[in-house]
């Protein structure tokens, strides 16, 4: 075994880990919930065995306290996830990259390499490499029921986003942009296009 489990964390369906993978105590690696007849419940066993997915988590990863995993979720090498983080289901997170502490990261997001991510991230989005996000990626929410499957943001490579930027909607960031603090941002940008503190655009 190549790998360190802390006893009270909990590994649940299909997970796989890499070579000298750390999970620290009290996580919760291959957590799932299932929409049916309007409200969320908890997957049972049988269900979830019927679907196969599979979790991962690559080599030399570091899984800080009290971190929420989701079911099919795939993390790379060499990553750092940070204590009391959630990621969601189906999500997929590159190479070197380093969640910070409380990220929230939902469904089918996508995160390139050698990121640094903070923060919220909605379902869907999708994040380049080499991008420092620290803001809040969010649906529209155009009806009260629809927010979740909405389209989300697209961030390109190297984009900076600071503390309590907002980029609402299925919007497109152009590569280089960079989006400063407390900024909101609700159209497409360009490439190595400037939002300033505050701005909105």
């Amino acid at each position: 075994m190549n790998f360190n489990i802390h006893p009270t964390a909990i590994i649940e369906g299909n997970v796989k880990l890499g070579k000298n993978v750390i999970i620290s105590p009290f996580c919760y690696i291959g957590y799932s919930y299932s929409k049916a007849r309007g409200k969320y419940y908890r997957k049972t066993f049988e269900e979830r065995n019927k679907k196969n997915k599979i979790t991962y988590i690559g080599n030399d990863t570091f899984i800080g306290p009290n971190v929420i995993i989701g079911e099919g979720t795939k993390i790379g090498s060499h990553c750092l996830i940070e204590q009391n983080t959630f990621i969601g289901e189906d999500a997929e997170i590159g190479d070197h990259t380093f969640i910070r502490y409380g990220c929230q990261i939902y469904r089918h997001v996508k995160i390139g390499n050698e990121c640094i991510i903070s923060g919220f991230i909605c379902n869907n989005t999708k994040i380049g490499n080499n991008v420092e996000f620290f803001g809040k990626c969010i649906h529209r929410y155009l009806g009260r029921e629809i927010g979740v499957n909405e389209p989300a943001p697209i961030i390109e490579d190297k984009v900076f986003v600071g503390f309590n930027a907002l980029i609402i909607g299925g919007i497109r960031i152009g590569e280089g942009s960079i989006i400063k603090v407390g900024a909101i941002v609700t159209k497409n940008l360009g490439n190595n296009e400037i939002v300033n503190a505050g701005e909105r655009r």
